[in-house]
Order: C-alpha cells, then sequence, then structure tokens
C-alpha cells in the first residue's frame, strides 16, 4: 500500500461556548448548533514508527476518539490557512517538532472543522455559512478531507519579471501598477521612470513590489501631514 504522506490527527475545541452560541446567531437558517475542533496535519517524509507516533500525539494533546467517530464526515465545513502559504502556527509547530527529534515531519498544519446541526442541511456547504467562519485573505475553506492535501502543495515560483520602462516609459510602470495592485501614485511613478532611466535599465516585479510595500502609506515613515522650509 502506497505511502500517504499526509497523516491527520484529531485536535480540541476550536470555540468557546460563547463563540458557538454567537455563530449560530450570524448563520441562523433553522441553525440550532455547531460543533468546531482543531485538525492537525503532518506532512511526513516516511511511515512514522508507532513510538513516534505516541510521542506525537503527546506533544500535540490530541484527545482519544471514542467510539471511533469520525473527525470529518460529509457537511462538514474545513478551514485551513490559504493554500500556497504557511502559518505563523506552523513555523512555531514544526520547529518545536525538529527540537525534539521528530524529524520525519516536514511540517505541522492546523485547520478548523465546522459540523453545524439544524433542520436544513443544504446551508451547510453554501456560502452563506461560509463567510462567517473564515477570513477570505488568509484562510480557505474546503469541504472535503482529501482537498487538504493541497496544504502541502507548494507552487513552483515564477520566474523574476521585468517591466519595460527604457523602451515603453510612464506607460509600462502604469500597466505594471494596475496589473501588480502597486498603488504607487503620480510622484512614485515619475521618481521611477526618472531613477531607472538613470540606471540604463528596467525594473524587475519583485523591485517595484518591495518598493510600493516600503513606501506605501501603512508605512508610517512617509506622508507626515508636513510642509519643509530649507534654506529660510
Amino acid at each position: 500500500m502506497p505511502h500517504d504522506p499526509m497523516m491527520v490527527l484529531p485536535g480540541g475545541s476550536a470555540l468557546t461556548l460563547f463563540q458557538q452560541q454567537r455563530l449560530v446567531q450570524q448563520v441562523g437558517g433553522g441553525c440550532r448548533a455547531v460543533q468546531a475542533r482543531f485538525l492537525l496535519f503532518a506532512d511526513l517524509s516516511c511511515p512514522m514508527e508507532e513510538q513516534d507516533r505516541v510521542r506525537l500525539y503527546a506533544l500535540l494533546d490530541c484527545p482519544h476518539e471514542e467510539n471511533n467517530a469520525p473527525m470529518f464526515q460529509e457537511g462538514d465545513s474545513l478551514v485551513i490557512p490559504r493554500v500556497g502559504t504557511i502559518s505563523p502556527w506552523s513555523t512555531k509547530a514544526t520547529e518545536i517538532l525538529r527540537n525534539v527529534g521528530l524529524v520525519g515531519v516536514r511540517r505541522l498544519e492546523r485547520g478548523i472543522a465546522y459540523r453545524f446541526e439544524g433542520e436544513e442541511p443544504s446551508w451547510r456547504v453554501g456560502a452563506e455559512v461560509k463567510r462567517w467562519i473564515h477570513d477570505r485573505m488568509t484562510q480557505d475553506v474546503l469541504w472535503d478531507l482529501e482537498s487538504a492535501h493541497r496544504l502541502f502543495t507548494m507552487p513552483d515560483p515564477k520566474p523574476l519579471g521585468r517591466v519595460g520602462i527604457m523602451a515603453m516609459g510612464m506607460g509600462a510602470l502604469l500597466a505594471a501598477n494596475a496589473r501588480l495592485g502597486l498603488a504607487l501614485s503620480e510622484d512614485e511613478m515619475v521618481y521611477l521612470v526618472d531613477a531607472f532611466t538613470k540606471l540604463g535599465r528596467d525594473p524587475s516585479d519583485v523591485e517595484l513590489m518591495m518598493f510600493a510595500q516600503a513606501n506605501s502609506e501603512h508605512c508610517r515613515h512617509k506622508i507626515f501631514n508636513a510642509s519643509w522650509t530649507i534654506d529660510g
């Protein structure tokens, strides 16, 4: 039987009683109750020995399953970190496992499985409930456990791109600003065109992204709403 590199472990409750009650009210539509529990996903480099499995369960404080109750079943919703990203929790948890000698775990991630109870099951997998249980900027919602393998499928990095300022001038930067969502101001684009023209080369998309982030108003290091009087 082929080795499945992903092992799923049960976790504890993910919501307090108050949070459960609030979610039931938000979902509405005949929803009577909700269960939410953590599921832990281990990406294994090789099959795990029994003694390492016992250590892993103990370290993660995994609860013992009663009556072989399924961790995930049809109609449940699984919230995971956004595919293609590594969560801060994963970085720390994986480091801890390596420090205690569980080097066979390449990476550990955590998701939350939601199970709703109510009169109508149809809204369990609909967008109406999806918006209440995840942050679309940092998380994805899955409807089956098998799809959680995507957690450990990292896309190939895109090649470095160039923006043709030398040939197309400001037009190339305007197009890149819209395509990459850089939100560069007119003054910033004039500065960039002038700077790279003097350098005699095209900027890379990475350079433009770093410039946009460093000069964002959210950085709080650029715009002070002040005027300057120099030399009198």
